[in-house]
Order: C-alpha cells, then structure tokens, then sequence
C-alpha cells in the first residue's frame, strides 16, 4: 500500500487532529534541549515521501556530509523513495519503513523503530515540512536533539527541539538547504545528484532492443502525474496532439514511461503510431527509468519527479505547471523549460496536497498550440 496522505482527505484530517494531540502530549514527556550537540557522532535524516521531493534532498545531505564527514549519516526513508537514496554515497545506513497492511510488516516496522532507538542518534532531522507523522516518528526514536520545519498551520514544530519555518517564498530545495544550514553546513551548491547500479544501462538496452527503439533521436514523455485525473495533469487529448506534431517534424520515437498505475494513460498514447511511440510504463523500476531518461535528447512531463530527474541530468526538458508554482517546485537544470498556466488563480498548491479546488481546470490553460510555438522557439530537437 503506497503513502497516500496527499490524496486521501480522510487521512489528512486525522494527520491534522489527531496528529497535532499526540505530539503535544508526547512532548510533555521530553523536555526541550536548547544546544546542539558539540560532540557528532551520528545522525538520522527522515523522509518518508516522495521521490521528486526526496531527490530535492540531496544538496541537503551533500552538505551535511562535508559538514560532519565522520560522522554516521543514516536515512530513514519508507517503500515510496527509498530507491532514491539506495546508492547515494553521503550516507552510512538507509533505513526502509514499509507502508503496508500485512501484519508482517508492521511487525518490521517495530522492531527498526527499536533498532533506530538503540542507534542513540546525536542529531534527528525531520525533513517533511507537512505531514505530522514523520515529527512523531522523530519524537519516538529518542534522539539527543531533534530538527524540523516550522509550517504554517501545521504545528508540528513543537515535537522539535529547535526549527526551521517552512517558506512558501523559497524554491523547495533551498527550503530542504535550510536545515542543514541551520547546523552549520554550507548551502551553496543546488546541485541534484542520482545513482543506479552498474547493470541498469544493461538491463535498458535489451529493453530497447525487444520494444524496438532504435537509435534514433529519442523524446521522452512522461504523460501521468500519479494516476488519471490528477490536479496537475495535462489532458490527454493535448499529449496526442503534442505527440502527432512530434512525429510529423521531426525524424524521432517517442519513449512513454511512467509507473503501474499509470500505464494505461501511455498506452492510450502510444495507439496513435504504434511503431513511432513505444510505451515501457509499468516495465521499469526507479533506476530503469533514470536510464530511460538519460538517453533522451529532449524530456516533457507535468510536474512530477521524473521532471527532477531529468534536471538533474541536464536532459533538456519541457514541464508544464498549473497549481503548482515553478518558482517552488519547478526544475533546476540549465536546460531546463516551463511552461505555466494562464488561468488567474494558478498557482494555487500550497502544504504539498491543498489545492485551491477540486475541479482542477487549469491545465487546460496550456493548449497545444501554445507548446508547440514554444518548442518551435527553443528547437530542442
């Protein structure tokens, strides 16, 4: 069962009422430490979700290691973006909390919430800025000192021993730089960076070779953004016509990737020239799609994580933002493009799930036309 507090209203309520008790009642039961440890020995990074947000990260982490270079930097990550941290370099341990209904999993899940415990962490840095649970989690694990963001209306804050405010002014990755600037780690470099096992470009060429992508000039699309009808969803009518102006201007395929769940979206694309338009949705893990990507010659999706890994690549890429604002959530890469809606209360995403309304009309702002001329400007291809 994947996270799903950002869709499931049910369980943001609880999240909100229940979640705000607990951690007031549970800090009554640990008094706040006013200093940082002077003495490093070891310390616990926590984010459960999700991978765009977790690679966002890595400039975070990058300079807590260059910080603390012998200390122990462990992550506690959960089965949604642990994969996003699997390889990286900066840290010691990765922790996985699984998200599921099966009694044997929880069961896990104790016994690493009593192994992180006994880890007797200096230093817990909690870097979700919404949901209360991570905060919970933090309280629980009995750590020297504890860190987190300050967000408006949230409350989480108090389980911390000291806090960051979460700045809706800020680009999320210097948001993330905050925290570990807050220990004393530079925060200059906003560099991404990604890591896959040796044998994934192995794995993506005999992919290739039975879907018959040639090597030919490839553009990459990731069409969904987390299942049908989601908010920042361009419609799929627009793709097709995107997709047939592709075809006919330019000698390339067309690559479409994108998770199970969204794999009926790409085939619905893919049937407009079967043997231009390939779709491997569904057909790939995290690092299959890291690969995928790293092969395009140009990149186009809404705003979702695959968007930051092609900026962290420096794949030239098209991304279209409706509710969500570029300047927060947007690509960082040199060769990065946005595209942002015209409708005037666009953008409207604010605590990383509420949105303005539930009728989601502003990706329909971004017309065809309008990313054709724009494609036609930068001539990416």
């Amino acid at each position: 069962m994947r996270l799903k507090l950002k869709s499931n209203p049910l369980l943001r309520k609880f999240d909100r009422i229940a979640g705000i008790a607990v951690l007031a009642l549970l800090k009554v039961f640990r008094p706040k430490r006013s200093l940082l440890p002077t003495r490093v020995r070891n310390i616990l990074l926590v984010r459960f979700a999700a991978m765009g947000d977790t690679l966002l990260m890595i400039p975070a982490i990058r300079a807590i290691k260059q910080k603390y270079p012998d200390a122990e930097i462990d992550f506690l990550a959960s089965n949604i973006n642990y994969s996003v941290v699997e390889y990286c370099p900066y840290l010691n341990r990765k922790y996985k909390f699984e998200f599921s209904k099966k009694i044997s999993k929880l069961k896990g899940n104790l016994r690493l919430l009593s192994r992180l415990r006994s880890n007797g962490y200096d230093i817990v840095i909690d870097f979700e800025p919404f949901v209360r649970f991570t905060a919970l989690f933090s309280l629980l694990l009995k750590g020297r000192y504890t860190i987190g963001f300050k967000t408006e209306k949230q409350y989480k804050h108090i389980a911390f021993d000291s806090f960051v405010s979460h700045s809706g002014m800020l680009h999320e990755v210097d948001n993330l730089l905050s925290l570990s600037a807050h220990i004393g780690c530079g925060c200059g470099d906003r560099n991404l960076e990604l890591w896959i096992p040796d044998d994934t470009g192995i794995k993506i060429d005999s992919l290739f070779v039975s879907s018959g992508i040639s090597n030919s000039r490839k553009v990459v699309i990731h069409p969904a953004t987390g299942g049908e009808n989601h908010p920042r969803q361009w419609p799929i009518e627009h793709y097709n016509q995107l997709a047939a102006f592709l075809l006919s201007s330019f000698d390339i395929q067309i690559i479409l990737i994108g998770g199970k769940t969204e794999t009926a979206i790409a085939e619905s694309i893919s049937k407009i020239n079967p043997d231009r338009i390939i779709s491997l949705a569904g057909l790939t893990d995290l690092f299959g799609t890291i690969e995928i990507i790293k092969r395009a010659n140009f990149f186009i999706s809404g705003n979702t994580g695959t968007m930051h890994i092609a900026s962290a690549l420096n794949i030239p890429l098209l991304a279209f933002h409706g509710p969500t604002d570029p300047a927060r959530f947007g690509p960082l890469g040199i060769n990065s493009h946005v595209i942002k809606s015209g409708l005037h209360c666009s953008p409207c995403l604010d605590l990383g799930f509420e949105y303005g309304c539930d009728k989601y009309p502003c990706m329909n702002f971004i017309t065809p036309g309008m990313v054709i001329e724009y494609i036609k400007l930068i001539n990416p291809l």
